[in-house]
């Protein structure tokens, strides 16, 4: 049986010359069986006639236009939309080398039962590209048992189960196990919640070792934005991971409670103190001393492993129980002189 390939790709008024790059890549692929669906989330920044004029010009592009619903709801509309038995997720501000699907079709072939695919990518900045580090063997097969290893992947930043992206999922795995997207998640954690539930429900999965996916660091993306609503998105999204990890062994839940705290300290230092923020600091000591009281920053707090932390993390968590707000200002003063787009 031949594999149609369907890849999922959200748009919300990404820069032209970033989204044309995105879907050139796809028209230059070397592969027939290829679906290609672009979901305009609601975009006015003129890139929805464009995502039109492709869909007019190349038979199998399917332009479909929404409201502003967000990145999950997206992706889930592309998927139930979608004709293809295999599903991929694109953003539209990166792309693929052209051999991708090609070579992915054979994979598919050869290990026609595995439910997903995983594939390496490449940090694309300005003028550099750093490659993704693999953790295993070319062509690696897990079972079901490698559940908890695949986990604990996924929870290290930027790690190759994390994202939803650079993946290949079979559609009838995705079906039958119910596996969308929470649209409910507006920004930041989406990928990884999905990704979780995803390892908690498959039986076999292959890693490759290569890399076919360029993730164009682009600071003018949504996931290098901020604003309040989404901090605490965030933490409602970690606490609904804490249902896929609850019944795991304790290194899982270790490194789940890492990750929260990472991801907390990333919304303190990179959002309600960072020195961008307008507010004045008895605001922003104001809203920070609010955000910590969430239940869920609450519990993270008690259960992190301090020595496992980095030393600024560290640093952050001692400070936030002592109430020394003021010096978790300082480091994020320190950290936006240090850096251009500040971050824990």
């Amino acid at each position: 049986m031949t594999n149609i390939i369907s890849v999922i790709i959200p748009i919300y008024n990404t820069p032209v010359n970033l989204f044309e790059k995105c879907i050139d890549s796809l028209i230059s692929q070397q592969y027939e069986n290829l679906e290609i669906i672009l979901v305009d989330d609601g975009s006015s920044s003129g890139i929805e006639q464009i995502c039109d004029k492709y869909a007019d010009k190349y038979p199998n592009i399917t332009t479909i236009h929404t409201n502003n619903n967000g990145l999950a709801a997206a992706r889930n509309l592309g998927v139930k939309k979608s004709n293809g038995n295999w599903i991929m997720f694109l953003d539209s501000d990166d792309w693929l080398d052209p051999m991708t699907c090609y070579e992915l079709s054979s994979y598919l072939k050869k290990y026609n039962f595995i439910d997903f695919i995983t594939y390496g990518f490449y940090h694309d900045f300005e003028n550099r590209c750093e490659k993704c580090v693999f953790s295993y063997d070319d062509t690696a097969v897990f079972d079901s048992s490698m559940r908890n290893e695949l986990i604990l992947n996924a929870l290290k930043t930027n790690s190759l189960y994390s994202s939803s992206c650079w993946k290949i999922f079979k559609k009838s795995f995705l079906d039958e196990n119910d596996l969308f997207h929470d649209e409910k998640i507006r920004q930041g954690s989406e990928d990884l919640e999905f990704m979780l539930r995803v390892i908690d429900s498959y039986n076999s999965t292959l890693c490759i070792n290569k890399r076919y996916y360029h993730y164009v660091m682009n600071q003018n993306s949504i996931t290098n934005s901020f604003n309040e609503k989404n901090a605490y998105s965030v933490l409602q999204c970690f606490k609904k991971m804490e249902d896929v990890i609850i019944n795991k062994n304790e290194i899982v839940k270790d490194s789940f409670y890492i990750r929260s705290w990472n991801a907390i300290c990333a919304s303190i230092i990179s959002g309600f103190m960072n020195p961008n923020n307008s507010l004045k600091y008895r605001e922003k000591r104001k809203k920070t001393r609010q955000y910590l009281n969430n239940d869920f920053c609450i519990k993270t707090i008690k259960k992190v492993n301090i020595l496992k932390l980095s030393f600024t993390r560290a640093l952050v968590l001692i400070f936030s129980k002592t109430n020394l707000y003021f010096l978790i200002y300082l480091m994020a003063m320190m950290r936006n002189k240090l850096y251009e787009s500040p971050a824990i």
